[in-house]
């Protein structure tokens, strides 16, 4: 999940669910889409089916589904 609308590559508005915060507050996802991101080796890695939650404050990104595609992130 994405709150930087400028980070998409594809944009898709499409109702993506409701994502529940830790205090409770109900955000909803109002699109998905292609997102590239810079790894610390500068290769580029597009993720796919990113969700945009316009009132996140950071990106979440689960580790389950990188990894399942393929994208090991080094420790």
């Amino acid at each position: 999940m994405c709150p930087h609308k400028h980070w998409f590559v594809t944009y898709e508005k499409k109702y993506g669910g409701n994502v529940f915060m830790g205090n409770d507050a109900l955000c909803k996802s109002i699109s998905i889409g292609f997102v590239q991101i810079k790894m610390h080796n500068g290769v580029v890695r597009t993720l796919a089916e990113v969700h945009h939650v316009s009132k996140l404050n950071k990106n979440l990104v689960s580790m389950g589904t990188t990894d399942s595609k393929g994208f090991f992130l080094p420790g």
